[in-house]
């Protein structure tokens, strides 16, 4: 989200009770959506391709599924975790960019970022009362990769065009698979179905890329779009979008399949017309397509991505005079 042109939104003197929300928005909890709609595909094609369990569940009560709760509950925590921990290494380039994250604009100082940080990378650890080492190794591999590996040095992968690019398409195979190992292994079968929807991942990727180009070449970020331009990544978005469709043919996704259908205009109209604005929008209805469609199955999500969605507008509105966030821009 970008500050508005004129600053005077900040000069407002919020109530103390409302800044006590600063430690939970700078969290940058929206972004949790993509988190939580992967996670629970991940799941669901678990329960379509794989329906036998071959993990023991986290507990047993009839009706529920607490173990879909506790995992997702403590993966959140840790990539909210990851979220700050990437602000920090972004304050100039966010400056830069004129992105209204806490930690950027001073709201929020540098050791209260990184004590947060901390506390929340640790929260995997919770699984071990259920001894289930292997969704505590993928949740620490996805700080590590999406953390450390993407932001800070000797790799720093989000300035490198094919790195970040790399990171991004482990990461989502990495987020596919906390939904999909709470009842089953990896398997062959597990990278299979995840493909579709980590292409589609991809794709939005490279759309992402675009509308923060000045920023990134001024901050020395040599990402995809700064690197190759922005033809020949709304080209890669486009064709991992189409990669995608056929992917989801391949496996008989018919979730992934009509989640990429339905997607692949917004991106190809963005090739088309390559405008920030336009190109912002396809991003957020691709999203928002497959979490509409994993909102079917799970409908109680449609209740938090809501609940989120709207404390978020009203927090920034009430914050800083913003309106955020928005699908129009």
């Amino acid at each position: 989200m970008r500050l508005p042109e004129n600053n005077t939104t900040m000069t407002q003197t919020p109530s103390s009770w409302i800044r006590k929300l600063d430690f939970f928005f700078v969290l940058r909890p929206t972004l949790f959506f993509p988190i939580w709609t992967f996670s629970l595909a991940g799941r669901w094609a678990q329960m379509r391709f794989m329906p036998s369990p071959h993990q023991e569940p986290l507990l047993h009560v009839a009706g529920s599924d607490l173990s879909l709760t506790i995992v997702l509950s403590i993966y959140t925590a840790m990539m909210g975790g990851v979220f700050v921990l990437n602000q920090i290494q972004d304050i100039e380039t966010d400056r830069i960019n004129k992105k209204l994250y806490l930690i950027a604009n001073g709201e929020l100082s540098v050791r209260q970022a990184w004590a947060l940080t901390w506390i929340l990378a640790a929260s995997p650890l919770l699984l071990l009362l259920w001894e289930r080492w292997d969704l505590i190794a993928v949740m620490f591999l996805s700080f590590l990769i999406t953390g450390w590996a993407y932001s800070y040095p000797p790799l720093q992968m989000m300035k490198r065009p094919i790195g970040g690019t790399a990171v991004n398409l482990l990461a989502g195979y990495i987020v596919f698979s906390v939904g999909w190992l709470i009842d089953a292994p990896l398997s062959c079968a597990f990278f299979v179905y995840a493909t579709p929807y980590v292409l589609g991942f991809l794709a939005v990727y490279f759309l992402t890329t675009l509308p923060d180009q000045p920023g990134d070449r001024q901050a020395g970020k040599i990402t995809f779009a700064v690197k190759y331009g922005v033809q020949l990544t709304l080209l890669a978005a486009v064709l991992s979008a189409l990669a995608a469709v056929i992917a989801s043919l391949v496996t008989r996704d018919n979730v992934a399949l009509l989640a990429t259908a339905l997607a692949f205009p917004f991106i190809l109209y963005a090739w088309k017309k390559q405008s920030d604005a336009v190109v912002l929008r396809a991003n957020k209805f691709a999203a928002l397509i497959l979490s509409l469609l994993v909102c079917c199955r799970f409908p109680v999500y449609l209740l938090i991505l809501c609940s989120v969605y709207f404390l978020a507008k009203w927090y920034y509105k009430n914050r800083f005079g913003i309106c955020y966030p928005s699908l129009q821009t």
